[in-house]
């Protein structure tokens, strides 16, 4: 008998562990997504990020069935120019929060492939360096 728990035990730790210890940790508040003009290819996304968990965690990358693709992004000043750069992931450090902001870190949404109306919602999925992965909710403003 203790075989055959065991056996059964084994056969949904696979599912437990993809959920992974860091992605409970990661929680998105206030999400939104910047209006943009009918047809445009590319919107920003902004969330505040908050890593509850006591261990680092790093974003390696974030993915919607509403958009092609998403990366995410920092705003640099060069000189008296600000520049976009795309970032390979983005850490958050145990306990802390991040604020994706205009003017700052953002998420860019490629290719959107519907329409969005104000107010509607949409999920985004941030993958990370662990390999789990977390859920969080941006709404249309």
């Amino acid at each position: 008998m203790r075989i055959v728990q065991l056996l059964l035990a084994s056969l949904f730790m696979p599912g437990i562990a993809v959920a992974g210890p860091a992605a409970g940790a990661i929680e998105g508040r206030e999400g939104w997504i910047r209006e943009a003009p009918p047809g445009a290819s590319v919107r920003a996304g902004y969330v505040e990020l908050h890593n509850g968990g006591d261990t680092a965690v790093t974003v390696s990358g974030a993915r919607s069935p509403a958009f092609g693709a998403i990366e995410i992004h920092e705003m640099v000043g060069d000189g008296d120019v600000m520049r976009m750069r795309r970032m390979p992931g983005l850490e958050l450090s145990a306990g802390e929060a991040v604020r994706l902001q205009p003017g700052g870190k953002h998420l860019m949404l490629f290719r959107p492939r519907a329409p969005l109306s104000p107010g509607e919602k949409v999920t985004v999925t941030l993958d990370l360096a662990d390999g789990s992965s977390v859920d969080i909710e941006l709404v249309q403003r």
